[in-house]
């Protein structure tokens, strides 16, 4: 079977004080459709810089990400980012949910966007079945400052899977929650995963999720071990 997305000697680097910071060195990882992969590691290992490159959020020093048999990073700037929100989803430690608008269009952003900027009927409708899904039916008027941060982060969730994205990308979806409600994030991630065949990549620090990972990777002195 082939890779759905393949990270080929990825490297990045940064400039600290005039010298250079070698963050990952080689990196090459090969995901296949359904998979879900947990990559660990302790904090400033370079988890969330891997994930930013194989999910085209950010650019490499060295390498290449093939998506459907496109290098990611061979696209413009435009077509990278057309392809980010039709294929992929993110979700994040801190939610990143705009204040002013409420749960529900919260969730429409990405189809808004991938509807050239305007609202429709399908859009709200698909918004309101995806944040029935994730056990906030009741919850769809509510703006994030009225809601917990677990609630917060169902509603990230539900807003990446909003276009029907073929890989879903999180980066410490639970760091930023208490152990209990993190449990149920984690149970959510894996139903999507084990139900409705979701690929997952999740970077974290917390080996718990090790538990219910098809494959877990270590990153670890700027390369992948596992």
């Amino acid at each position: 079977m082939s890779p759905l997305l393949e990270g080929v000697a990825l490297s990045k680097s940064y400039r600290q004080g005039g010298e250079p910071l070698e963050v990952l060195r080689g990196v090459s990882l090969a995901l296949q459709p359904g998979e879900m992969v947990v990559i660990v590691g302790p904090s400033g290992a370079g988890k969330s810089t891997l994930l930013h490159l194989l999910g085209g959020l950010d650019t490499p020093t060295a390498g290449k990400v093939i998506f459907q048999g496109r290098n990611l990073y061979a696209l413009s700037d435009r077509e990278r980012a057309q392809l980010r929100n039709r294929a992929f989803g993110f979700v994040f430690q801190f939610y990143h949910l705009v204040p002013e608008l409420t749960a529900l269009e919260n969730v429409m952003l990405p189809g808004w966007m991938g509807n050239g900027g305007g609202p429709s009927a399908k859009t709200a409708q698909r918004a309101r079945g995806l944040l029935e899904e994730v056990g906030l039916g009741r919850r769809l008027s509510h703006h994030p400052g009225q809601l917990s941060g677990g609630e917060q982060q169902r509603v990230a969730i539900a807003r990446a899977l909003m276009n029907g994205p073929e890989l879903l990308f999180c980066d410490e979806p639970t760091g930023n929650l208490d152990s209990e409600t993190g449990s149920k994030i984690v149970e959510l991630l894996v139903r999507l995963n084990r139900q409705e065949r979701r690929t997952l990549v999740v970077v974290t620090h917390e080996t718990s999720m090790t538990q219910v990972a098809g494959r877990v990777l270590s990153l670890k002195d700027g390369r992948l071990w596992g």
